[in-house]
């Protein structure tokens, strides 16, 4: 069976396949051809990223069709209304109790940010805090009725997000952060100086643990520049693993800087020993860093954190369930 069944994406595959099957020529100069494949292998990320917003579109639009006729279902099951159900499964939820619930697992107790003015927060005590809050309570206890009934009717997705284009990455510096030999891959671009990278560390981290015997993990580092913190694991994986220092430098951050002489200690390292590698060895390892994050950049990476899932980089929610069910997709393929 196909895996992706996206009739409205022909077009855009067809530009990212067909014009160099056909060895398509766009242009001349004084007779020099340029080929379409020439373009499409500059843009073909971009024309990935349009391609995954139709699936979006598809698949946001498919979830409420999906919504509907399992709430219906439902409804005739118990011999009631579509509003009777909805009301007795969504609106009769609505309690204090339930509404200080969802406050405390959302950590909202200081305040909700303004849908309205981002970076702003509303009071909870406000009359708009409370009908907002409402209306974020009603979506989720309906999204949730939905996802019951889904398993209650065996319910079942075939539509997959198309796969990315494969990059080139036997040029990109990388360390194993575990022994696997399995045949799925996947490099963490990431930066121990990203704000954002801290922020998805525990994602990260779990999809590790969950998969670290059934998948080859690696880390890639990448910034504007080459970084001290890059200097410093490169001396220090040949003293550790680089798992253990890719989870010691993301778990000493204090107040965005990272704590090296807690990272020592935590790995048992000689600090001495590293910092006077990272001044004897700075310029050579500033030139290999440096040559496998312009190589990174090339490819069109430019973000951290990226995961790149066997040679193409994950467009999903960043997440564990929606990078798992990316990861087992894969697996199933392989295995």
């Amino acid at each position: 069976m196909a895996r992706f069944r996206l009739a409205p994406f022909v077009f855009l595959i067809s530009l990212l396949q067909c014009s160099s099957q056909k060895e398509e020529i766009i242009a001349e100069i004084d007779g020099e051809a340029i080929p379409a494949a020439e373009v499409d292998g500059i843009i073909q990320n971009r024309l990935y990223a349009k391609l995954y917003e139709v699936y979006k579109i598809r698949l946001n639009t498919l979830e409420e069709i999906l919504g509907q006729k399992l709430i219906e279902k439902e409804a005739v099951s118990r011999h009631i209304s579509v509003d009777s159900l909805i009301k007795i499964e969504v609106y009769d939820k609505l309690s204090d109790a339930a509404m200080a619930q969802m406050i405390e697992e959302n950590d909202l107790t200081r305040g909700v940010p303004d849908p309205m003015a981002p970076g702003k927060i509303m009071d909870l005590k406000s009359d708009r805090t409370k009908e907002h809050l409402k209306g974020v309570f009603f979506r989720k206890t309906k999204r949730d009725l939905i996802e019951r009934l889904k398993v209650k009717y065996h319910t079942r997705v075939m539509l997959y997000e198309p796969l990315p284009p494969p990059f080139d990455l036997s040029k990109i510096s990388s360390h194993r952060l575990n022994e696997s030999k399995s045949l799925v891959e996947i490099i963490i671009v990431s930066d121990f100086n990203c704000s954002m990278c801290r922020e998805e560390y525990p994602v990260i981290k779990d999809i590790v643990e969950k998969y670290k015997d059934r998948v080859s993990f690696k880390l890639a580092h990448l910034s504007d520049s080459v970084s001290f913190s890059m200097l410093f694991t490169e001396c220090a994986s040949r003293e550790a693993s680089f798992y253990n220092i890719f989870k010691a430098m993301f778990e000493s951050i204090e107040s965005d800087t990272i704590n090296y002489i807690e990272v020592s200690q935590k790995l048992n390292l000689n600090e001495s020993a590293i910092r006077s590698c990272v001044h004897s060895r700075k310029e050579e390892l500033t030139v290999a860093i440096g040559e496998s994050l312009n190589e990174l950049k090339r490819t069109g990476i430019v973000y951290t954190p990226t995961l790149l899932i066997d040679n193409r980089e994950y467009f999903g929610t960043f997440d564990v369930k929606n990078i798992s069910e990316y990861i087992d997709r894969i697996l199933r393929d392989k295995e």
